[in-house]
């Protein structure tokens, strides 16, 4: 049933507008019969993979999807981010490089200082 979560799926929780945080029953029915996506964080690793790799698309389709993904001045790193009530994501990597950064969180605090700061080791050599 589209009213339904997968029962593998995590809880969301957001905050009301009086700094309570309350779990997210509404989400799903929120968005109505919208595409929405469920994912686990290997999901999203073998995604990358498979686009980096060229096994999904050829590599000028993957440069045209990632290409407005870059990371600020970090040349040739892309990062895809998607919220929703209750939910964050953000996920990216190098192309040319089997690696890459998946942070998933069922709240909305803080998931981009969590990914900055792993990303901040990929300059080191992580």
């Amino acid at each position: 049933y589209l009213d339904h979560a997968p029962a593998a799926a995590a809880t969301g929780y957001t905050t009301t507008r009086q700094g309570q945080t309350v779990e997210n029953v509404y989400a799903i029915l929120e968005e109505g019969l919208k595409p929405q996506l469920f994912s686990t964080a290997h999901d999203l690793k073998r995604l990358w993979n498979v686009l980096a790799q060229g096994e999904f698309l050829k590599p000028e389709k993957v440069m045209e999807l990632v290409v407005p993904y870059q990371e600020g001045s970090m040349a040739g790193f892309y990062t895809i981010e998607g919220k929703a009530p209750g939910v964050h994501v953000i996920f990216g990597g190098r192309l040319e490089e089997p690696r890459s950064i998946i942070v998933l969180s069922n709240g909305e605090v803080a998931v981009r200082a969590v990914f900055d700061q792993l990303l901040s080791y990929e300059g080191k050599g992580w």
